[in-house]
Order: structure tokens, then C-alpha cells, then sequence
């Protein structure tokens, strides 16, 4: 792996990444990548028992060594400051437990322990106010049925709390999660019997702004793509397939559908960077 700086082209720092065909906790893939600070002063790698984290330009390590964090999975940056998430899987005795850390004062600054955990994905609310930790749970000692819930982090509050939000709609497995860009709306997807359920929450709800609100769930066809206008407000529910597609166009704060267009083959979209237009495509 190679770190190229590009305004120079000078080589920044380079990695030998090592192949144990299975043995390692960590995946091939996952060693190659470098995750970045919001401003780029920053960047990290995640090992078998630490991340280590590097001040850039000079790409040397913090302390002069990693942070030891014992089979960790996931480092996630803030977009807007130093923070830092990283979760660590637990076991039979153990609970799985999700950390925030904290530049410069190098200290973590809150923890979440999670019991039954299947899986766990970190999502930023742009704005830095907030930080959602989906969870994916093993309803029974089988491990056949998962369920899901959301861990909500308020980054700004007192304390860092959390409130924890279960799963609509029965705990089926949320598959979907997305912030509102710019906004404190969240959408969440749960796919079941060939149809599927959007709910759209609001993150600042209540007479002080802190609680989470279910403010409506949607029953739609099978949905394959939940895309946000990049200015927010306006959403797109997709059914993509090489043979048959549809698109519907929702606003969030009245959630009114604007409009549905069949197509007949679609297999992506995207948004205009200034939300004005949708793109549709085969590929």
C-alpha cells in the first residue's frame, strides 16, 4: 500500500500488508484501507490488536505507537471533528463493545456494550451532532433470526447519551440506514414477504429536541435503492431490475409521494450534486 501525496506526487509513506490466507482476523482488504479525519491531519489503519494512527504529512505514529485495541473491526472518523468509533466483537462471556475516542486528549470518551451481536455498522449524521450504531442481533441461542436495533449517540449533549431504538414493524432486520444529508431525519428499510417497510424518524424530536420519533413507516413493493437528495428533504424509493424498474419521488417532512415512473430497465441512480435531478442507467 502506498500513500501518494497528490498536489506533489511525493510518496507519503508506504505498507507491506501481509496475506495469512485465512488465518487473520482482519481481512486482506481491510488492512489495505486508511480511513481519514475530517481534515486530513489524521489517517488509520486497523491491525490484528490495535489501530495505528498517523499525523500526516510526516506519517508517523501518535506516541510512537498504535492505540492496543485487541481484535478490533471497524474504525469510522467524524466528519467534522476528532472523533474517532471503533467496535470490538465480544464472545459467549463477553458483551461486543462500541468506543468513541477523542483527539487530542487521546482518552475515550464514551463506551456501549451490546449483547447477541451479529453485525455492527457505524453512520454519521453529517452535521457531526449525531453518530446511529446499527445493530444486528441473534434473537435466538440458534442464530438463525436476527433482528435489529439503533444505537443513537448525541455527540453534543451532556454525557454523550444514548437512546436505543427498536427495530419497526415486528424487529425485522433493518437493511437499510441513511441520514438526512444536512438534516436530522433518518430512513430505515425492512424487507420481508416480497414487500418492504421505509420508516422516517426524526433524531430531534420532543419539546427539548431530545428524543427519537418514528414520524411514519411506509408499506411499498420490494425496494432495492433509498437514495436522499444530497440537499435532503427529498428522497427516491427504487425497484431496479434489468428487466422492469420504477421510481418513486417522496418528500420527508410531509412524506408525500410526488410522483412514480415505470421503466422499463434501470439499474442505478444517482442524484445531481445540487438536487435538482435524478439520473437513471443500465449497467
Amino acid at each position: 500500500v502506498i500513500v501518494w501525496e497528490i498536489q506533489t506526487g511525493k510518496v507519503l509513506r508506504g505498507f507491506v500488508v501481509e496475506d495469512l490466507k485465512g488465518d487473520d482476523l482482519i481481512s486482506l482488504e481491510t488492512k489495505c484501507v486508511l480511513s481519514w479525519s475530517f481534515d486530513d491531519l489524521y489517517a488509520s489503519r486497523i491491525l490484528e490488536d490495535h489501530v495505528a494512527i498517523y499525523e500526516v504529512p510526516g506519517f508517523n505514529l501518535i506516541d510512537k505507537k498504535g492505540l492496543k485495541i485487541d481484535s478490533v473491526r471497524d474504525v469510522s472518523w467524524s466528519p467534522v471533528d476528532l472523533h474517532l468509533v471503533y467496535w470490538v466483537p465480544g464472545n459467549e462471556n463477553t458483551p461486543s463493545r462500541v468506543a468513541l475516542w477523542h483527539l487530542p486528549s487521546r482518552q475515550v470518551v464514551r463506551t456501549k456494550n451490546l449483547f447477541n451481536v451479529q453485525g455492527v455498522s457505524v453512520h454519521w449524521q453529517s452535521e457531526g451532532e449525531f453518530m446511529a450504531i446499527k445493530v444486528d442481533r441473534y434473537v435466538q441461542k440458534n442464530k438463525k433470526n436476527i433482528t435489529s436495533s439503533i444505537e443513537l449517540f448525541r455527540l453534543k449533549a451532556k454525557d454523550i447519551p444514548v437512546e436505543v431504538i427498536e427495530a419497526p414493524g415486528g424487529g425485522e432486520k433493518i437493511d437499510h440506514f441513511s441520514w438526512e444529508p444536512q438534516g436530522n431525519r433518518f430512513m430505515t428499510n425492512q424487507s420481508f414477504d416480497f414487500k418492504s417497510i421505509v420508516s422516517i424518524f426524526n433524531a430531534s424530536a420532543g419539546k427539548n429536541g431530545d428524543n427519537v420519533q418514528l414520524v411514519k413507516s411506509l408499506e411499498r413493493k420490494q425496494l432495492t435503492r433509498w437514495a436522499w437528495s444530497p440537499r435532503g428533504e427529498y428522497f427516491v424509493l427504487a425497484g431496479l431490475d434489468s428487466t422492469s424498474a420504477f421510481l418513486e419521488f417522496w418528500t420527508a417532512s410531509d412524506l408525500q409521494c410526488l410522483g412514480v415512473k415505470e421503466l422499463v430497465k434501470a439499474t442505478e441512480l444517482d442524484w445531481y450534486t445540487y438536487g435538482r435531478y435524478v439520473c437513471s442507467w443500465v449497467s
